[in-house]
């Protein structure tokens, strides 16, 4: 019963390990001239535990291709199925070949793992007429940033683009790439010919290699591991070629310095520690003794700040805030408050013009230590409740005459000048009235038509 306890375990454990999974193939429609033999990139997981590749093959005239289905097994497959760990598999099967007729080849293919689990992709090629122009063809993909004999990009770096060159021929006939990427990291991008990414990121030497610079690991990553990258290159007749390379990103390892007693780390830095010695500021007895403030007048702010820690607390900043009836602040001014022995307290007052102030209602708030450099041991007690007082609306003031001079005018056509003593405000105007009967008359001037002296 032990043995076969052990037996059962074991396989059900296998069952999970070599069960793959297909996220990508590399291939959907083809189109090409004899003889044809690409490579089809494969992402997904656990590939390596993939021990059969079937091929089954329907010619242009629906049936069976010569010798279909072909099959690879691990003890074949040399040079034809190319593992990358579990993650990427190349597959370089031989599609078309010399003499097989025009048209489109309809083909299936089946990957079956150890466990007896399988999964299946189906794809065309065409078969394009003898004569028709070749499409790209890809030989090789190179980088300086490559890890030795892999097509692996490592980099602590961000943002980073690397070069990727491109070995082939009718390189020169791509209009566009197609970007895929999966695993860590997973999106996708799309370059034409006719946009800006072609003339910055694309470009092609006397050589005719072609060199691509897409940024494989973005300014702000929130991502590490590994990444596999898929470009396709397509050309105008719709032929397209697989490059494939992966990216691993390692976010460079921060030093975090180690402190020796009785320091400690705070923000990085080593410093001694606060333990037992933090002072903690708090905002009391807040006072507003004239509640009702007249239109122009003043309101005056009476309070304490405290030391309820048990630390002495250095100079600091405290912040008188008085919010308006709309919600926001009408003024906010500071004061220094001087060190305070812990256990104690200072007393301090604030006088706030309310000048020019629209009535209604204001809260006051009492914020002490604004910015925090008193090191507290609490801070969220450094804000005291609102106290509340009101601004009432200015009274009118009734105009009042003193004199009038001259007190008599002869009628004239000239512009004369009667001067009105007393006391006016602006908005005020004046109305003549003259004459008894059908005589009287009456005249108003406009405010914008008086003129207001001093006095």
């Amino acid at each position: 019963p032990g043995s076969l306890s052990l037996i059962v375990i074991s396989n059900l454990l296998n069952a999970k390990w070599y069960k793959p999974t297909i996220a990508t193939f590399g291939a959907t429609a083809l189109s090409s001239i004899t003889p044809y033999r690409p490579s089809i990139p494969v992402t997904g997981t656990n590939l390596s535990s993939i021990n059969r590749i079937e091929w089954a093959c329907t010619m242009p005239n629906g049936s069976a291709c010569t010798g279909s289905p072909y099959v690879w097994t691990s003890s074949n497959w040399a040079g034809k199925a190319v593992f990358d760990g579990d993650a990427l598999l190349t597959l370089n099967p031989q599609l078309l070949a010399g003499g097989d007729p025009v048209g489109v080849f309809s083909w299936t293919v089946t990957f079956s793992a150890f466990d007896g689990t399988s999964a299946a992709k189906a794809f065309t090629v065409t078969n394009t007429p003898v004569g028709a122009t070749a499409g790209i063809v890809v030989s090789q993909i190179n980088s300086v940033q490559f890890a030795s004999g892999t097509t692996t990009i490592v980099t602590a770096s961000k943002p980073f683009t690397p070069s990727i060159v491109v070995s082939g021929q009718n390189l020169a006939s791509g209009v566009g790439i197609e970007w895929r990427w999966s695993g860590a990291a997973i999106g996708g991008a799309s370059w034409a010919k006719t946009d800006g990414n072609w003339g910055s990121k694309v470009s092609l030497g006397i050589d005719g290699k072609l060199t691509l610079a897409p940024t494989v690991v973005e300014s702000n990553p929130s991502w590490s591991g590994t990444a596999i990258w898929i470009g396709t290159l397509r050309d105008a007749a719709g032929s397209s070629r697989n490059i494939t390379f992966s990216v691993t990103y390692q976010p460079p390892v921060v030093q975090v310095p180690t402190c020796v007693s009785p320091k400690v780390l705070i923000n990085g830095v080593c410093v001694a520690s606060l333990a037992q010695s933090q002072p903690d500021l708090v905002p009391q007895a807040i006072a507003i003794p004239n509640a009702s403030v007249a239109a122009g007048g003043s309101v005056t702010i009476n309070y304490n700040v405290a030391n309820i820690g048990s630390g002495a607390s250095p100079t600091s900043t405290t912040r008188v805030q008085v919010v308006g009836p709309s919600g926001t602040i009408y003024t906010q001014p500071e004061t220094t408050t001087s060190a305070i022995a812990a256990g104690a307290q200072v007393s301090a007052s604030q006088t706030i013009s309310m000048a020019g102030a629209p009535a209604g209602t204001y809260t006051v708030y009492v914020k002490v230590d604004f910015p925090r450099t008193a090191n507290q041991s609490n801070i969220n007690n450094d804000v005291s409740a609102g106290q509340v007082f009101t601004v009432a609306a200015p009274v009118p003031i009734v105009p009042t005459i003193s004199g009038v001079t001259p007190t008599a005018m002869v009628g004239s056509s000239s512009t004369q000048t009667l001067t009105i003593s007393g006391s006016f405000q602006s908005g005020n105007y004046v109305q003549f009235n003259w004459g008894v009967g059908a005589g009287a008359g009456v005249w108003t001037t406009s405010s914008q038509a008086m003129t207001l002296s001093s006095s």
